[in-house]
């Protein structure tokens, strides 16, 4: 089967328990593209085949996949149709009948694009202290992360900081968290302006800031510039095409364009 890129599972080899040694992310990339379950077919314990006296030799029987492993392969059928939530309940399903990292690291990531961040950040949490490998450690934090700003984003209606501080230059990051004090004090002109200057300052760099186009749209939609802020909440989710949250942005700009 093939999975698309954006999914970012972990593949899981040999049976449920043992390491992945590859994201769908970097097999989608070389040109692969497909996901597999290496080994395909669990080994049967105890074959039999033995000879017995006076008995003929019975070859073994082709052995079926554990309930684990049939969960698996079905989550990764629901990721490639973008089932979320099909693929998060057979993820942690086969995570419940033989607990690995993988298998915790697909159902995080699963949450994460159904936008669960709570859910997405217990499971990530469960990554992190199964004692993964360095490669899985650093995504598993870095993903962390993103899903804990995009949960503080949807309490505060604002995105609080950017992902990165080296997207932002010294001056950019003074006129973005001015911006931040003017907003929380409802003073959306003043909000306005800081952002705008910190969004100059990013693209005389080169950059593009995905929070900054947020808040610059939750900024316009409050002064009821629609069209401004549909703009915005577009070049947002330019700036981050896999963001979790990409239904409700899309939900949002819909409900802009219909009041235009």
């Amino acid at each position: 089967m093939r999975v698309s890129a954006a999914v970012g599972l972990l593949l899981v080899v040999a049976g449920c328990h043992a390491r992945a040694t590859t994201t769908v992310d970097a097999a989608a990339q070389a040109g692969s593209g497909r996901s597999r379950s290496s080994g395909g077919r669990a080994r049967s314990e105890g074959r039999e085949g033995s000879t017995r006296e006076g008995s003929t030799s019975r070859s073994s029987a082709t052995p079926s996949p554990s309930a684990a492993q049939r969960r698996y392969e079905e989550g990764l059928a629901a990721a490639g149709r973008r089932d979320w939530t099909a693929a998060a309940a057979a993820f942690s399903d086969a995570y419940d009948l033989e607990p690995s990292t993988e298998l915790a690291f697909n159902t995080a990531r699963m949450f994460e694009h159904l936008a669960d961040f709570e859910r997405a950040t217990q499971w990530y949490q469960r990554v992190l202290a199964s004692n993964p490998t360095s490669a899985v450690r650093a995504q598993a934090t870095s993903r962390l992360a993103n899903v804990q700003r995009d949960a503080q984003r949807r309490r505060d209606g604002i995105a609080q900081a950017a992902p990165d501080d080296d997207a932002l230059s010294a001056e950019a990051s003074v006129w973005f968290n001015r911006g931040l004090q003017f907003f929380r004090r409802r003073r959306w002109r003043e909000a306005l302006q800081a952002f705008e200057t910190a969004n100059q300052f990013v693209q005389n760099a080169g950059g593009n800031v995905a929070e900054l186009m947020f808040n610059l749209g939750v900024t316009h939609e409050h002064m009821g510039h629609r069209g401004e802020a549909e703009a915005a909440f577009r070049s947002y989710l330019s700036a981050r095409p896999d963001s979790p949250d990409r239904a409700e942005i899309e939900q949002r700009i819909q409900r802009l364009r219909q009041q235009r």
